[in-house]
């Protein structure tokens, strides 16, 4: 008789941000998590999804990450990044438009990000999700997976090892040991508010690498790890 066993369930942590050293979360960007309370959403575009997010921003409802000091924020500049996703199945790239803040309260500038983009990378956050689950599916061979998304061999390999070794640090060493990254997968895509829930515990972004650190996040991070100027 075949035995059951019991879904792995995603383990949540209080919503309320971890206590930062000021030097440590002067460094921090804003992150927006409306419109993106779910990873499965059907039938919507990342363009399109990151379009309305961005037309959702009001600085005026912003929280500063350094004084947390709310209604202080305002339009100060803007930067343009790539942002490519995969369409009708082709890579489509984007070049968007990042608005920063200025915070009147202690004068200093954020990058406000949306849900859909992961910070320092180009790359949108359901392309390297969609890429993962056929990988740990087994849908295609790794060189015929890598050549219908356009990636190479040791991007695949950078997203496989970010996400494991995220996959640790929420479930913990032995859950992350009994859950397989296609149930992690397929819970993370059920449930609302996982992405606002482990930035404001890990205090950075889900599948996000951190530059000079070789996205190592087992130690606790630097503040050469976050960047606001080239998020």
């Amino acid at each position: 008789m075949r035995e059951e066993t019991t879904p792995t369930k995603v383990r949540f942590f209080s919503l309320q941000p971890v206590t930062l050293s000021r030097n440590l979360i002067t460094l921090l960007m804003i992150r927006n998590f409306q419109l993106f309370c779910n990873l499965n959403r059907i039938k919507r575009s990342d363009f399109s999804l990151l379009a309305d997010s961005l037309a959702s921003i009001n600085p005026l409802r912003l929280t500063c990450p350094v004084c947390q000091t709310t209604h202080s924020c305002s339009p100060h500049a803007h930067y343009f990044r790539d942002f490519i996703c995969f369409e009708d199945n082709t890579v489509q790239i984007h070049s968007v438009r990042i608005p920063r803040v200025f915070c009147s309260s202690c004068n200093h500038t954020h990058a406000v990000l949306p849900a859909a983009l992961i910070p320092h990378a180009s790359y949108s956050l359901f392309f390297i999700l969609t890429v993962l689950r056929s990988y740990f599916l087994r849908r295609y061979t790794t060189t015929s997976l890598c050549q219908h998304f356009s990636i190479s061999c040791s991007t695949l390999y950078a997203w496989i090892d970010i996400f494991s070794l995220h996959k640790e640090l929420w479930l913990g060493i032995l859950e992350h040991a009994a859950c397989s990254p296609s149930d992690f997968l397929a819970s993370l895509l059920d449930c609302s508010g996982f992405l606002q829930s482990f930035f404001l515990h890990f205090r950075f972004s889900f599948l996000q690498q951190h530059p000079g650190t070789a996205h190592s996040h087992r130690a606790p991070p630097s503040p050469s790890g976050f960047q606001t100027s080239s998020t």
